[in-house]
């Protein structure tokens, strides 16, 4: 296997205009990623020196400086601040200036940089170069930072939740695995301490991209375009406020332009050049005709930015192509797709392909000396075409071909900070994400599904069908911050709407069971299906204070949520079998009003920023999505018998039910069907708990 990572930077912005304009035929300071940086400034008696300038200065900030003043304590912290290298300076008349250089700040993080100053003359400049932080002994969130150097390194699957394994506790489960050959780059949840799986969440800018079918890590229609990622943040626990579930967070901080042009390829490949095996004749004559193959698995992923207008406008961008291609070792394509009968053709084994697109860009605009607005733009083509998982017994014409197109991601935030202390911020974020399961190239509408049940094989055409699938999830945030240097105070909103549309359709509306080449059962569908819900609106206010006494930071905090979900109307058209049906809406599924109250105590124990001890305590709601956990079962075409079994005798050998299907009954051939209630509402399984829906 071959990869390769080049870095380049220069003082010029014109090749990534070029970059984002030309490519292959087929291209068509906020809440929850900032740091802070905070401390104590003392004389060199020991005594707090109230008055101190501080001023913090980053290649990172399109500002370039953020200054802040030490109250009556001495203390100050200089509040949402972009990840990067920063340099702070300290001044006051009568005293030497004092300058910290190499503070390397993470998202949502607290740097402790205190300070002795001496007497001496403004115009002296001490200069002081250390080791940065890295305890946080003011925030009692638990979070790993998976770093720049750290997502070139990891030779794992670059998704969401291939890093957040990374995170000591965090565990993963469905496709997620840890090797892209194998299809780590496919979705998977996270979970934590026992939470539930939609418990977790992806958000990038501190917004979430999920789709509106759920929460939970494996709820992402986009996948990681790592070369326009700076970092990633994996929080586990000890959430503020500001959040309104529990479980595993990511949260993408995208990376920014710069005056100086700079960025990166990265690429790699393997196939069949780089693999041996031990199959020789012997084991081909014990019947093992071929074994699992990488046919190739490749990546490439060139990302630059730069400056369009020098502190006034930044630019970045990035292209990602990146997928897989195996052979399955016992699975083979049929040669006879159309035939009644499956006929392995032995010169084609069975194809586990995978591809993806991803194409965005950041602009970066200071729009005036205090306003600073952040636009973000992603697409990206997803195709599933032949996705193979170890248990399923299917031919891949019977596989159903999966697009995830259109995909599309907006989002923009704007940050003002009025004064040193005091600060507004406010994002948005639409997340589209549809996701379509075609037919393969060679089946046609008329090819029924077969399940042959004495090898447990699906072949002819998927047997659950195909569809469209759409699922969207716009959200947007607003808070004010006040911040001294003892005292954080911030409040705030949060604004989300989900919904989902999914369709079905069956191949003849039927399946059929054979046992060998004899017809034994039948599956009919009350199609067409169709199944709609949302959620709107899912709204959270919040209030979060934190105080800071010598070594001692109290942070408490009060969240109202209020989550209303409901099926609208739906009207089902007539079927080959089924006469048209309506539904009514069904409200209220949930319609939650909670109080959640969060409280964390970190305690900086030897008074030097280097070891702290921290605890918390907090109510969480369970992630809802438009679909789980409560609106798929509550809608009323799910609770329907939209599909039954019956007995089929194939007395005359023609390989047709010839019999009246829409007579449930026994008829001719066919048996009575397994549920007479097909088409209407079936037996009640699930009874929600009213305190489980309000």
């Amino acid at each position: 296997m071959g990869s390769f990572t080049i870095r380049f930077a220069r003082s010029a912005s014109a090749a990534l205009i070029a970059l984002l304009l030309v490519g292959p035929s087929r291209l068509f300071a906020q809440g929850g990623i900032s740091g802070s940086i905070a401390g104590v400034v003392r004389d060199s008696s020991g005594g707090v020196m109230p008055g101190v300038t501080v001023e913090a200065a980053s290649p990172a900030l399109i500002e370039k400086t953020r200054d802040a003043v030490t109250d009556s304590e001495g203390r100050y912290s200089i509040a949402s601040l972009r990840p990067g290298i920063y340099s702070i300076s300290f001044a006051l008349e009568g005293f030497t200036t004092i300058r910290r250089e190499g503070i390397e700040l993470s998202a949502n993080f607290t740097a402790t940089v205190n300070v002795d100053m001496r007497v001496g003359s403004l115009e002296e400049t001490l200069t002081v170069t250390g080791v940065s932080p890295i305890v946080d002994v003011t925030n009692v969130v638990q979070k790993n930072t998976v770093s720049r150097q750290v997502l070139d390194a990891a030779p794992i699957g670059k998704t969401f939740v291939n890093m957040a394994s990374l995170t000591p506790a965090v565990i993963m489960s469905g496709q997620a695995l840890n090797d892209m050959g194998n299809g780590g780059d496919r979705s998977g949840s996270m979970m934590v301490h026992g939470s539930r799986t939609t418990e977790s969440q992806i958000d990038q800018d501190g917004m979430p991209i999920h789709n509106g079918l759920a929460r939970g890590g494996g709820q992402f229609g986009f996948y990681n375009n790592d070369g326009s990622t700076q970092e990633m943040m994996i929080e586990i626990g000890g959430m503020n406020a500001e959040h309104e579930i529990g479980g595993t967070r990511a949260n993408i901080i995208p990376k920014e332009g710069g005056n100086t042009f700079r960025g990166s390829i990265y690429g790699n490949y393997t196939g069949r050049t780089f693999q041996s095996n031990n199959l020789d004749q012997e084991l081909i004559g014990r019947g093992l005709r071929s074994v699992n193959t990488n046919n190739k698995v490749w990546d490439i992923n060139p990302n630059g930015g730069g400056r369009i207008l020098r502190d006034r406008l930044w630019i970045y961008g990035a292209f990602r192509d990146w997928g897989i291609d195996n052979n399955i070792a016992g699975l083979y394509f049929n040669s006879t797709p159309k035939s009644l009968f499956y006929t392995p053709d032995l010169n084609r084994p069975g194809q586990d392909l995978v591809t993806h697109i991803s194409q965005n860009v950041r602009l970066t605009l200071q729009a005036t000396q205090k306003n600073k607005i952040n636009l973000f733009y992603e697409f990206q083509y997803s195709c599933f075409c032949y996705a193979y998982t170890p248990s399923s017994l299917v031919s891949p014409e019977a596989q159903t071909h999966n697009r995830h197109r259109p995909q599309y991601l907006i989002q923009t935030s704007w940050s003002n900070p009025v004064t040193s202390r005091l600060l507004f911020e406010a994002g948005f974020t639409l997340a589209a994400n549809d996701f379509h399961a075609y037919r393969q190239s060679d089946v046609t509408s008329d090819q029924t599904s077969i399940l042959d049940t004495s090898r447990n094989f699906t072949y002819r055409a998927a047997p659950a069908g195909y569809g469209f699938n759409r699922s969207n999830n716009y959200n947007g945030r607003a808070s004010m911050s006040f911040v001294t240097g003892t005292h954080s105070f911030k409040t705030g909103l949060f604004l989300m709407h989900q919904w989902s549309y999914i369709t079905r359709e069956i191949n003849s509306d039927m399946n059929f069971n054979f046992n060998g080449a004899t017809p034994i059962s039948l599956v009919q569908w009350a199609t067409p299906l169709e199944y709609r819900e949302k959620i709107s609106p899912n709204l959270g206010l919040f209030v979060q204070d934190q105080w800071t006494k010598r070594n001692v930071t109290v942070s408490m905090g009060l969240r109202y949520d209020y989550i209303h979900g409901y099926v609208p109307p739906q009207q089902l058209a007539a079927g080959p079998f089924l006469d048209a049906r309506s539904y009514r809406k069904v409200d209220n599924v949930p319609n939650y009003n909670d109080i959640s109250p969060r409280i964390g105590v970190a305690y900086d124990v030897f008074h030097n920023g280097k070891t702290a001890l921290k605890a918390s305590l907090g109510r969480y709601l369970v992630g809802i999505g438009a679909q789980s956990p409560i609106g798929r079962t509550a809608n009323p075409v799910q609770a329907a018998v939209n599909s039954v079994s019956r007995t089929w005798t194939d007395t005359n050998g023609n390989y047709i039910p010839d019999c009246d299907l829409r007579n449930l009954q026994l008829n001719d051939e066919c048996g009575r069907v397994s549920d007479l209630n097909f088409g209407s509402a079936s037996l009640v399984t699930t009874n929600f708990d009213p305190s489980a829906v309000t």
